[in-house]
């Protein structure tokens, strides 16, 4: 749930949820996940009339992640697992109409992005546990802008490429309780983690007539810190709650 978000002046409530599965491949030594996200009270139709926007809310289907993991090493000790994502434009365009239906802007959504990934796992005890994730984030390709700057219709006015982001994080926990009785609570885990999540550059702009389409922000960074706990349930099953705050992070322009 994320609150006030800025679609347009006053901000509206957006609801997002990430359902998918994973399949273990190979004995358990590779995988295959699929993430469906689908946003709730979203908006990617707007209305100009003169100086107001208005936009829809609707729900709308995301972009379509797949990700091929393996395990590259394991020693009982140290694990470590990598492997690629794919993010496909399965999203909906945006698109912003006069009141009278004429279209002034449109952001196709095609781009393709690839996320490139290594995690580990050090566990020097049956009790202790250090777990750290290096994630890349690059565009393969673009997402083609069209618009009306001349009032005879939308043309191509450039191309947007998403700004390459590099993710970067890091946590520790200990089994509070642990029992391997196979029913009820079987576990207790408080965890402690470190995010860090990086702009390597800032994003692209297109320019037709009056009209600037982009990301004009900069440079962005966020550092988090989480606080968890999880719980666990007949082996399986897992819950956790955990508070996120931020610690650092900005945005140069």
């Amino acid at each position: 749930y994320l609150d006030n978000v800025r679609f347009s002046h006053g901000g509206q409530h957006l609801n997002r949820y990430l359902p998918g599965f994973e399949k273990a491949l190979l004995n358990g030594l590779a995988s295959i996940e699929v993430r469906t996200p689908f946003e709730a009270n979203t908006a990617t139709v707007s209305t100009l009339n003169g100086d107001a926007f208005t936009n829809d809310s609707q729900t709308r289907f995301g972009n379509l992640t797949t990700y091929l993991k393996g395990l590259l090493l394991n020693n009982g000790v140290l694990a470590v697992s990598g492997g690629l994502g794919v993010v496909a434009p399965t999203a909906s365009d945006i698109r912003v109409s006069y009141a009278d239906g004429t279209p002034l802007l449109e952001v196709a959504n095609r781009g393709v992005r690839l996320q490139p990934f290594l995690g580990t796992l050090f566990t020097p005890s049956n009790r202790i546990f250090v777990h750290s994730f290096f994630q890349h984030d690059v565009a393969a390709s673009g997402n083609p802008v069209f618009l009306n700057s001349l009032g005879t219709g939308l043309s191509q006015a450039g191309v947007l490429t998403d700004a390459p982001m590099m993710f970067l994080d890091v946590g520790a926990g200990y089994w509070l309780y642990r029992d391997n009785a196979g029913k009820g609570l079987t576990g207790i885990v408080p965890m402690l983690e470190l995010h860090q999540n990086l702009g390597l550059r800032t994003g692209d702009t297109v320019s037709g007539g009056p009209f600037q389409v982009g990301d004009f922000t900069g440079n962005t960074s966020l550092n988090s810190l989480d606080v968890a706990t999880t719980m666990e349930v007949g082996l399986r099953p897992q819950l956790t709650e955990a508070y996120v705050g931020a610690i650092g992070g900005g945005v140069e322009g």
